[in-house]
This record gives C-alpha cells, structure tokens and sequence, in this order.
C-alpha cells in the first residue's frame, strides 16, 4: 500500500495545481532481501547469496568503467554523453561535455510489477517547534545563555532555508523588541541548528524565535521559544 499526500505544485505559477508527495514507504536494503529469500525451507544461503550478488553487480560496474554496457531481465545499463556540440567536426571535451552511465528498469520487470493500491492522507502542515536550547559556554539547558557564545537550539522542522532573506534566527528582548538577527548558523539541520550569539547581548532575559518554512510551502511561519532565557 503507497501512502501519498498532495501539496502544492512547487514550481508551478498556477496555484491550484497540486502534486503527490509518497510518505513513510518502507524501503528495505539488500541484506533484508537476502533474509527474505533466504527463509526458513529455501535451499539457499545468505553468505552464498551475498558472495553472488556483490560479484554480479562488482561485474556490471568494472564493464561500465570499460565502456560496456548491460541488458538483463530486469535491468538495462547503458553510457550516455550529455553536452551541446558545436558542430560535426567538433569532438567530446570534458569540460562541456558528460560521460554518464544510466540504469533503467526493462519491460520485463515493468510487466510483472503489480502496483498495490493508494491511500491519500490529510495534508498535515509541518510547523516549527523548539523544545530545548542548550549553551555551549555556560553548559545550561533552557535557562542561560551566552553573548557571543555558540547554542544548539533542538526541535521539529526548525531549517533556515535560503529562499527568503528574512528566514533566521532572531533575538527578541523582554519588551517583544528585535535586538539582533543571528548571523552565524553553524549547523543547519531540521532538528538542530547551531548558531552564534551576537557579541552585543546586554544582562536581561530574551526569547529566540525562528522564521522559516517548509520546504514544500512558500509560506512563512514564525516559532518562538516558549522559555525565557538569560544573559547574565
């Protein structure tokens, strides 16, 4: 069973244009397709199995290096040049021309394929959450923080994405006033950003709050640490 959601079309000027985004598919690796037909009752070993398909695949890749190709049941490998030239007499040049090699799926495999049905989900917005900022200097979790000192702020869809010069990382003062916006992100992850304090950060009690977005939205949105923390 695919689960699939719709979100908005990314790239496209029409705003009611929606694409399929598949989510939580279960993707297995080759070890656990080796455990699979490899079950109890088959006459087949997984170290015998794994010997077997690391030197089929070690082949296809030493005959692609030397320009062959491969054409299999399931599989099709084959070089492609990518590149404009300039005219008949002009010839491969590596530096406005690519060698690439490409695998495709053989109408044999496209055949036996039986595609399992299609749930649609609720799209679920993913919003930005902090729940812990922790201070490198002070070594305090959720209650000092350092001027000019370097925090791991921890949460949920927290990345600054560059399509937008206002997304970052912002200091606001007790008063709800803007005092800085971060200008060092070290560390620019989903769950964890680590980033520099301003230098300038007075004694007092601040808030950081992040602006940024989804990846798959245009739309800002804007998540304030719900602790107050302290410079001292």
């Amino acid at each position: 069973m695919i689960k699939y959601r719709l979100i908005k079309h990314p790239f496209s000027k029409n705003r009611t244009s929606y694409v399929a985004r598949i989510v939580d598919q279960k993707i297995v690796d080759q070890d656990s397709i080796i455990e699979q037909i490899t079950r109890e009752g088959s006459i087949l070993k997984p170290t015998e199995c794994r010997a077997v398909l690391d030197a089929f695949f070690n082949q296809i890749v030493e005959n692609a290096n030397s320009g062959v190709g491969y054409h299999g049941k399931y599989i099709d490998v084959r070089h492609t040049i990518k590149g404009n030239f300039i005219d008949e007499s002009d010839s491969y040049n590596s530096d406005r021309h690519s060698l690439n090699v490409t695998i495709c799926l053989s109408r044999e495999f496209n055949n036996r394929i039986k595609y399992p049905k299609t749930v649609k989900l609720q799209y679920v917005e993913h919003l930005p959450v902090i729940n812990r900022v922790y201070d490198h200097i002070s070594d305090e979790t959720n209650s000092i923080i350092t001027s000019g000192g370097v925090v791991d702020i921890i949460g949920e869809n927290i990345k600054i994405y560059d399509s937008n010069p206002l997304h970052g990382v912002y200091i606001i003062d007790d008063d709800n006033t803007l005092v800085s916006k971060v200008d060092r992100i070290s560390v620019n992850f989903p769950h964890r950003l680590m980033v520099v304090l301003p230098q300038n950060l007075q004694a007092g009690d601040y808030h950081i709050e992040i602006l940024t977005s989804y990846r798959d939205t245009k739309s800002t949105h804007i998540c304030r640490f719900n602790k107050k923390l302290t410079v001292v």
